[in-house]
């Protein structure tokens, strides 16, 4: 298998990934790992990139369900990993640039959430690519429920606080936007 060298080494790669997962990724970074698949077997999880953009869309439709999300787009700065990343020869020859695994989870520091990923087909096998860096999709959400207000995730998977009233939710969305800011993310 090819392995990712100095002359085909791009320092930024490109990861997509359902909008669900960003919270987690910004915070622990890209997986990998070993998984049992539904027969027990122990099997090595990669970390799919990709060196375009236009070929984003080439790393998703093997992941049931995934065409029926909402997606964001991460970059990666490979640098440190170029031991650990290899082509993908299931891809090699059929889209614009190269799909590459990376057998080794890769730090949180070594990526930054572009924004949601607008695709649309084009044709059989060809997508148009954009990103939406100031996507609402990313942010946290305030709902009621009950005589209580929430704030979860994005994806409303977590609650990350509630409230007596609207207002103080608004407030905890006002700090976490603050927090974002001080951050840089």
């Amino acid at each position: 298998m090819e392995k990712f060298s100095a002359t085909l080494k791009p320092s930024i790669m490109y990861h997509i990934t359902p909008v669900r997962n960003v919270s987690s990724i910004k915070e622990e970074g890209l997986a990998a790992g070993k998984h049992q698949n539904t027969q027990g077997v122990q099997l090595q999880r990669k970390i799919y990139l990709t060196n375009s953009l236009k070929d984003l869309p080439n790393l998703f439709p093997h992941k049931d369900g995934w065409q029926h999300e909402d997606l964001a787009v991460f970059a990666v700065e490979t640098k440190k990993y170029k031991d650990m990343i290899e082509i993908d020869p299931e891809y090699v020859g059929k889209f614009y640039g190269k799909c590459w695994m990376c057998s080794e989870s890769i730090s949180a520091s070594d990526i930054s959430c572009l924004g949601a990923a607008n695709i649309n087909k084009r044709d059989q096998d060809m997508y148009d690519v954009s990103i939406d860096p100031d996507s609402h999709r990313l942010d946290e959400v305030i709902r009621k429920r009950g005589n209580q207000w929430v704030v979860l995730t994005h994806d409303e998977s977590r609650v990350l606080g509630t409230h007596d009233t609207e207002e103080k939710a608004q407030e905890q969305l006002r700090a976490i936007e603050a927090s974002k800011a001080r951050r840089g993310s």
